[in-house]
């Protein structure tokens, strides 16, 4: 008796299985990428692995010293408060600091230097974001304080006490 040779059928399912696969390798392999080749603006910080956004190549850094030197030397500087909070402000703020104006535009032909603070260690969203806006709305030079008003307390620097301006 001679045995006729069926025709494996092929499950469907294996089809299917092969393009989940294929797409699983696909997104291990971006995560990979992403892990090792962090997206630009991100960097680890020296105390622990977690990612911290930076602020871009648009801005310059300034120190505490610098900062302080600029404003005993009473240069056209506008320094901006951007910490979260007003009531922060009011309770101490870096000499000559203001509140950010409602309409950025105030700020378009009043000064040739504008600085930013926050708390401190890396910026704040809202710091970084409201940098942005002065670049695209100001011819001012923008720079933002390392450390902000943490670094600014820790050198023993003056406050001035807000009255809510």
């Amino acid at each position: 008796m001679v045995k006729k040779n069926k025709k494996t059928k092929k499950p469907r399912n294996l089809k299917y299985l092969g393009i989940i696969i294929a797409i699983i390798i696909l997104l291990t392999s971006a995560i990979a990428i992403i892990i090792v080749m962090p997206p630009a603006g991100w960097q680890e910080t020296k105390n622990n692995k977690t990612p911290q956004q930076t602020l871009t190549a648009s801005y310059s850094n300034i120190t505490t010293q610098t900062l302080y030197q600029k404003i005993n030397q009473s240069e056209n500087t506008t320094i901006l408060d951007l910490r979260p909070c007003t009531c922060s402000y009011k309770s101490g703020h870096i000499p000559t600091a203001q509140l950010p104006p409602d309409d950025i535009t105030e700020l378009y032909n009043n000064t040739n230097t504008i600085i930013v603070y926050d708390w401190g260690g890396s910026p704040i969203a809202d710091a970084i974001d409201y940098c942005d806006r002065l670049i695209n709305n100001t011819h001012a030079t923008i720079y933002y304080l390392e450390g902000g008003i943490n670094d600014w307390i820790n050198h023993d620097y003056p406050l001035v006490d807000g009255k809510g301006e």
